[in-house]
C-alpha cells in the first residue's frame, strides 16, 4: 500500500534486533520531510527518523533499532510532510496490508 506517495517495505530482523526495509517515492514529485515510525505492542515507539526530502522514484534503505524489552506485535508507517497531524500514515505488520509491504504479513510473536 502506499499512502501520501510513500512506500514502506519494512521487517523485524531478529539477529539484529532492528527493523529494516525502504521507503519509496512512488510519484513523479519531490516528497518533503518523509520519515519512518514503528509503534511496538510494548508500548515503545521507535522512531521518526530523521525527516528527509526524496526525489521522485528515489528509494532509500531504513534502519531502526529496537529495545530490549519484548514484543509480540508492531505496526509501522511513513509520514510525510509537516507534523504528526498533517502527515501520511500507512498502516503496519497488523494492519490490511498484505505480505511484502511490511514483511511480516500478521503480528510477530516472540518478536523482540
Amino acid at each position: 500500500m502506499v499512502r501520501g506517495g510513500a512506500r514502506l517495505v519494512l521487517k523485524y530482523d531478529a539477529p539484529s534486533n532492528s527493523f529494516k526495509g525502504i521507503v519509496e517515492n512512488t510519484t513523479n514529485s519531490t516528497l518533503n520531510n518523509v520519515r519512518i515510525e514503528v509503534h511496538l505492542s510494548n508500548g515503545t515507539e521507535l522512531g521518526p527518523t530523521t525527516p528527509v526530502n526524496m526525489a521522485p522514484r528515489e528509494v532509500m534503505g531504513v534502519i531502526l533499532p529496537s529495545t530490549q524489552v519484548p514484543f509480540t506485535g508492531w505496526v509501522a508507517h511513513a509520514e510525510v510532510g509537516g507534523g504528526e497531524a498533517g502527515g501520511e500514515h500507512g498502516v503496519g505488520s497488523s494492519g490490511d496490508e498484505g505480505v511484502g509491504e511490511h514483511g511480516s504479513g500478521g503480528e510477530r510473536r516472540g518478536g523482540g
